[in-house]
């Protein structure tokens, strides 16, 4: 299985079991009052598919700073590490379907593993150790939503962190999401995407998007699913 696969984190590795308001939304809200003085402005703002970058510019501009700078929003998302760090301890996240079953199998049949996600590297590693999983993954071999705020820039980086491990160098890339927006990004740099429903996102909203596979959850289910893709999209590397 020679390809690169970028997993994505909320709601496709891990989730959590209350219903009030996550730690990692609550962080950003502190994060906030923090930078600008102003309570609970991360309720304003949809977290799916989002990167940190975008949601700290967006909360910025909400608390009044018009335009704010990189450090401006470097900044808060410093505190808002500070801030998850501490409240994730009373609001534990916990894997979704087999990754520990999953990942090794991936691994020994010769795929690159990275993640793609919106969070901050610092965030992605604490949500993932927190929810017991952290050891599946070499955090150097990924992008982060401290890469960028694009969703596709921090695909492209993970790409370019994962590509040296591949075996070969036009290895297919794969994205594992959650949302249209993990579907569209990985269109938008020429790498497919296999996704997994999570709360109001449907199969149908996935393969909408352009998925070319949907799965309900990281399980063996989504082991057949990459082999699919990649016979489907590259079916003479496939005979390989």
């Amino acid at each position: 299985m020679d390809c690169i696969l970028l997993f994505d984190i909320d709601g496709t590795l891990v989730s959590r079991a209350s219903k009030r308001r996550s730690a990692g939304v609550r962080a950003m809200s502190k994060a906030a009052f923090d930078m600008t003085g102003r309570d609970r402005l991360a309720e304003g703002i949809s977290f799916a598919g989002a990167t940190d970058l975008d949601v700290a510019r967006q909360l910025l501009e909400m608390g009044g700073i018009a335009s704010p700078t990189e450090a401006q929003k470097t900044q808060l998302l410093d505190y808002y590490v500070s801030h998850i760090q501490q409240l994730i301890l009373e609001d534990s996240y916990f894997a979704l379907g087999a990754p520990r079953d999953v990942i090794p199998k991936l691994h020994e049949a010769g795929a690159v593993i990275g993640l793609g996600t919106g969070n901050v590297r610092a965030g992605a590693e604490c949500k993932l150790h927190n929810a017991g999983i952290g050891d599946l993954f070499q955090f150097d071999l990924g992008g982060y939503g401290d890469d960028g705020e694009a969703r596709a820039h921090i695909l492209q980086v993970a790409v370019e962190r994962c590509r040296p491990h591949a075996r070969s160098k036009d290895a297919p890339v794969i994205v594992i999401g959650d949302t249209p927006k993990d579907v569209l990004a990985a269109k938008e740099i020429g790498a497919e995407c296999i996704g997994i429903p999570s709360g109001s996102i449907t199969v149908a909203d996935l393969k909408s998007a352009g998925a070319i596979r949907v799965v309900k959850e990281v399980s063996d289910e989504l082991i057949f699913a990459i082999e699919e893709a990649i016979h489907a999209r590259f079916p003479l590397l496939a005979r390989i």
